[in-house]
């Protein structure tokens, strides 16, 4: 499965599911309200912006008014103890008083909005061990085609996914692939892995380009959800048509992902 966003998680939930429970004038079909919630989280960085929404109706133009939801009760337990109220920013989106999330800690979000609650739980992974990286070409329709790869020791059986960059003074990206090549998992920790980037452009192959593999590293339910989202395509004129099919990680009345990344960048020799 190739050529999937890096952001994929921050646009896939509103347009993927249908909702409000009422009767829909056009298809005459009763939809049930589900909340939509989309939330990521990285090592270092401010917990913020996390999205809660409902579910719209097929017979009724997309309003983001209708769709966001601004008045839920979110909340964030940390490792089974601490739990702290997020507060509502804008347009479904929820944040906290400037809390870094931390590595070896265990996340759990939770959200009650009328009689709908919630639930998701993620945790940062462990980065594995990263040993080299490598320029690769293959033939596709008499062309030549450059990806980039990296071979990774899994610590367990976190997610990875990997970008080309080109790299600036002191390694500072100056480009970077909006997509990857794929997600790869370890079934067992310390196994060996390769994590292929999308294609890159020629000219930074062959030119005087420094490049580097920049890896993205989340939690397993990550990889989960890009195998079986590809079985949820609909028709634009739907606000989606859910499939038992989509391994969502968040539960209850909700559908959607909350998962936590970390990255690192490899400067190739």
């Amino acid at each position: 499965m190739n050529m999937k966003k890096i952001l994929i998680l921050l646009s896939f939930f509103i347009l993927l599911t249908l909702g409000c429970e009422q009767t829909s004038t056009t298809e005459d079909i009763p939809y049930k309200t589900v909340l939509v919630v989309r939330g990521l989280i990285e090592e270092g960085k401010v917990i913020k912006d996390i999205y809660v929404g409902k579910t719209f109706p097929v017979g009724l133009k997309y309003s983001t008014d209708f769709a966001n939801v601004t008045n839920a009760t979110v909340l964030l337990q940390i490792n089974d103890e601490a739990i702290i109220t997020l507060r509502h920013t804008l347009n479904g989106l929820y944040t906290t008083n400037n809390l870094v999330a931390r590595r070896g800690n265990k996340y759990t979000l939770i959200i009650q909005w009328g009689d709908k609650t919630g639930y998701g739980q993620t945790e940062i992974p462990q980065k594995g061990a990263f040993s080299s990286t490598s320029v690769v070409m293959k033939e596709e329709n008499g062309q030549q085609i450059f990806s980039l790869e990296g071979r990774v020791s899994t610590f367990n059986n976190e997610a990875y996914g990997a970008t080309w960059a080109v790299l600036g003074s002191g390694n500072s990206i100056m480009d970077e692939s909006k997509e990857f090549g794929n997600i790869v998992r370890g079934k067992t920790a310390g196994e060996n892995i390769i994590v292929p980037t999308a294609t890159i452009p020629r000219n930074f192959v062959s030119g005087s380009s420094t490049l580097g593999v920049r890896f993205y590293i989340y939690d397993s339910s990550f990889y989960d959800y890009y195998l079986t989202q590809n079985s949820n395509q609909i028709s634009d004129a739907i606000f989606g048509q859910p499939t038992a099919a989509v391994k969502w990680n968040v539960t209850g009345d909700a559908i959607g992902m909350f998962v936590a990344r970390c990255d690192t960048l490899i400067r190739m020799n």
